[in-house]
């Protein structure tokens, strides 16, 4: 797989808290999938990025695969 290729992790959702809440963003985790999927990466870290779409309205995560050089 390219480093440059997008992932999203499976067995994972976000979603807007709820209007008026202190709550910016839900995140709900299946945890047999995202166990299963967090399995297949590599390393001791698994960082993730909330996103919002182009148009704004929807929170999605995404794989972090930024590396920093030595």
């Amino acid at each position: 797989m390219a480093d440059s290729e997008v992932q999203f992790p499976k067995g994972l959702r976000c979603s807007d808290g709820p209007e008026g809440s202190f709550v910016d963003i839900q995140i709900g985790i299946k945890k047999s999938e995202f166990i299963d999927w967090l399995n297949t990466q590599q390393g001791e870290w698994v960082n993730l990025d909330i996103k919002r779409s182009k148009e704004g309205n929807k929170p999605y995560a995404r794989l972090n695969t930024y590396k920093r050089e030595s």
